[in-house]
């Protein structure tokens, strides 16, 4: 890419890698101080733990798990950024479960970064810290719960046949709330006994 400022020409150079997978492995660029930066992109066949297994079983080769920024400074190469991405089998099938950030104020030698590793989709827990957690999901997979680290929880109920969103509420569980309209299909959280049933003469709506 060629781009031009006070008649001044600046190139930028940025090649991509594919693996066997035809998935972008690697971004490779240079920053103003011709330093070189590339981005690392992990998925699911590149581990071997049970989620990975699932995920692969499953034909989920595009989720990327990991994605690292390393910058090149002479010769030596350090972790300058990145996420992880974590996933749990469930109930509701895989289900993402959170996010884990790169969480150092300096870059990192990578001599001090611990080694990949097949059976973790987090490589460095010291490095990368959860930053998001998605903690509830509905027996459709639909999201019922998420909150930042050290922030209020989000919690949302769903309606519709359970396919939409019909309350959502800040600073709760998904345990902690409820509701529902008395035509819904589902209990919308409520815990009591009985069904209700179609009455064309109710106050409101068409069931009691």
């Amino acid at each position: 890419t060629i781009e031009y400022s006070s008649g001044q020409s600046m190139v930028s150079d940025v090649s991509y890698a594919y693996d066997t997978a035809f998935n972008v492995k690697t971004v490779t660029s240079s920053n103003s101080k011709g330093e070189k930066i590339e981005k690392v992109s992990y998925y699911p066949y590149e581990y071997n733990n049970t989620v990975a297994t699932a995920m692969k079983e499953q034909n989920m080769y595009s989720p990327e798990i990991s994605v690292e920024s390393w910058k090149t400074k002479g010769t030596t190469t350090y972790l300058a950024g990145g996420y992880v991405n974590q996933y749990a089998q469930l109930s509701s099938g895989l289900r993402s479960t959170g996010i884990a950030s790169f969480n150092s104020a300096d870059i990192i030698p990578s001599t001090s970064v611990a080694a990949f590793n097949p059976a973790l989709f987090n490589r460095d827990t010291t490095l990368f810290k959860k930053l998001i957690s998605f903690s509830q999901y509905t027996t459709k997979g639909l999201l019922s719960e998420q909150s930042k680290v050290d922030d209020l929880p989000q919690a949302y109920i769903y309606g519709y046949k359970g396919n939409y969103v019909i309350a959502e509420v800040k600073n709760a569980t998904a345990n902690e709330i409820a509701y529902s309209g008395f035509d819904e299909d589902g209990k919308g959280n409520w815990s009591y006994s009985g069904v209700p049933s179609a009455d064309a003469a109710a106050l409101s709506g068409g069931k009691v």
